[in-house]
């Protein structure tokens, strides 16, 4: 099968991933309710756009937005799950953030963006599929593509991705690692 080539350039990325060193991703300052109900994957997607937009400049806050995520909340929908099984119920303000495009809604709020924004999952394909709603919504402007995941079981952020995608003359294939991402800087 042919690989699937578009017009489109990474203007700036920038990559979180845990490390010992590390257990919480800095933040950027946050309306004082929310940073206790949001997740490590919130966070995590929080600090790395704020990472981009001190590189690219703060209109970057301002693009339409491309989420892509496998699991989504996975973690926090565990705990819901726990929660409904030990007591009956589960908690209005935990579901309320437990939605896969939590992260998405969080940023929008933090920003004040109100440009159109996509939340997808495709499996295995997240990151190109991701990157393929990126690459042609770049044809109207820049976006901004966010990737991140946790793992089922081990609760912890595997990787969070947020980078500007501005159309382009040249043609390029999709990544389908953030290892290839990465190499298209």
């Amino acid at each position: 099968m042919a690989e699937l080539m578009l017009p489109y350039r990474v203007r700036h990325v920038e990559v979180w991933q845990p490390s010992d060193a590390e257990e919480r991703p800095p933040m950027a300052p946050l309306p004082k309710s929310l940073p206790r109900r949001m997740s490590r994957l919130s966070r995590a997607v929080l600090s790395c756009v704020s990472r981009v937009a001190a590189v690219v400049g703060e209109e970057a806050l301002q693009y339409p937005v491309v989420y892509a995520s496998r699991y989504g909340e996975i973690a926090r929908t565990l705990d819901l799950f726990a929660e409904y099984e030990q007591y009956g119920e589960m908690s209005p303000a935990g579901f309320s953030v437990s939605v896969h495009n939590a992260p998405a809604s969080l940023l929008s709020l933090v920003t004040g963006n109100c440009e159109n924004s996509t939340t997808l999952a495709a499996g295995e394909d997240t990151l190109r599929m991701g990157m393929l709603e990126a690459a042609l919504r770049s044809a109207d402007g820049p976006c901004l593509f966010v990737y991140g995941d946790e793992q089922q079981m081990e609760r912890e952020v595997v990787s969070v991705v947020a980078a500007v995608i501005e159309s382009n003359s040249i043609l390029r294939p999709l990544p389908r690692t953030v290892n290839e991402l990465l190499q298209q800087i």
